[in-house]
């Protein structure tokens, strides 16, 4: 009996671990555990509370907003919109020094309002340290900001992108839009139609200039008897087209395309000497180059080209001998 006794005792579970930890201990650990749970809290109710989602922190650097006009409360023309991204576009990228803008969203909101922003790449090392867009968009605000003078003098400042801005602000004239200019973190400048006539009156007004002739030879290859308006105000009863031959005289490469110099011609007496039978023979013409004087056009390299006289000219071989392409050398057949 003594010895089964004594089997059962080493049977028994014997838990080590609870007669090693003192009953203060456990006092304290089962505290410790109740002390997690937060009290109940009336105003910890989340029913009617608004959450905010954290964007990556990027904004666009200019949003153009524009109303009036056919615009809607949720709608627009497409191609109105078109038309005027165009104008943002080749506004921001010519006074950029052709950097293109990118466009990234167009949302209405009682108008609708266009997000330009730089080119984002996909890897890090592809931005750009600093926002180019958002310069650029600080530069075209302060035009809208002036009249006058002022405006004119900044206008030349820029130079020839100017004329995109003038062109920006004849759309929105025309459309009868008011334009919200807002570069980031900045105030919003409000272009309206009525501002905008003013401005574009101001930008296109009629400069001083001053003219060069020049006499030129070449082949009259095209004439179009249309009355248009000239780059520098001037009025014009059509164009021509002459291509000039090998020896003549030639202006400047940025006033012509190649060997063909398109210019407008102005009085009635070159008209009539087109209509005698000018057109495919070779020809002499005087060109007269006319240009703004210095400060008096936002674009100091517009030029206008225009003929004053034109007459029946010495062909192109008569200063340059027999070409090897004709047919005939000394009055005879060419060998075959």
């Amino acid at each position: 009996m003594e010895q089964s006794d004594q089997q059962d005792d080493e049977l028994e579970p014997h838990d080590s671990h609870e007669s090693e930890v003192p009953e203060r201990d456990k006092t304290r650990s089962n505290d410790a555990k109740q002390s997690r749970l937060p009290l109940p809290n009336p105003a910890a109710n989340q029913e009617g509370k608004h959450f905010i989602v954290a964007d990556d922190g990027w904004r666009s650097p200019l949003e153009v907003t524009v109303t009036g006009g056919d615009i809607g409360n949720e709608y627009a023309p497409g191609d109105l919109i078109a038309k005027l991204a165009s104008h943002v576009h080749a506004l921001l990228r010519d006074v950029g020094g052709g950097f293109p803008p990118m466009l990234y969203a167009v949302l209405p909101s009682n108008s609708m309002t266009l997000y330009f922003g730089d080119p984002q790449s996909e890897e890090a090392q592809g931005h750009f340290p600093v926002e180019l867009i958002l310069s650029h968009a600080h530069r075209v605000a302060g035009l809208i900001d002036l009249d006058g003078d002022e405006l004119f003098a900044k206008a030349c400042e820029i130079g020839a992108p100017a004329r995109r801005y003038s062109e920006l602000v004849h759309f929105v004239e025309n459309e009868r839009l008011t334009l919200n200019w807002r570069p980031r973190d900045e105030q919003v400048r409000v272009l309206t139609p009525q501002r905008a006539a003013m401005q574009y009156a101001r930008l296109t007004a009629e400069p001083s200039t001053r003219d060069h002739h020049m006499t030129i030879h070449g082949t009259l290859y095209r004439v179009i008897a249309e009355p248009q308006q000239g780059r520098l105000g001037t009025s014009a009863r059509g164009t021509l087209g002459i291509r000039l031959f090998g020896w003549s005289a030639k202006p400047q490469s940025k006033h012509r395309q190649g060997r063909k110099v398109l210019a407008l011609y102005l009085n009635e007496e070159v008209e009539s000497s087109i209509r005698a039978g000018l057109i495919g023979s070779a020809v002499e013409a005087t060109l007269i180059i006319r240009q703004p004087d210095l400060g008096t056009a936002i674009d100091p390299e517009v030029v206008e080209l225009m003929v004053d006289m034109i007459k029946s000219g010495p062909s192109e071989q008569s200063r340059l001998g027999t070409s090897v392409f004709d047919d005939t050398i000394n009055d005879g057949p060419i060998d075959e």
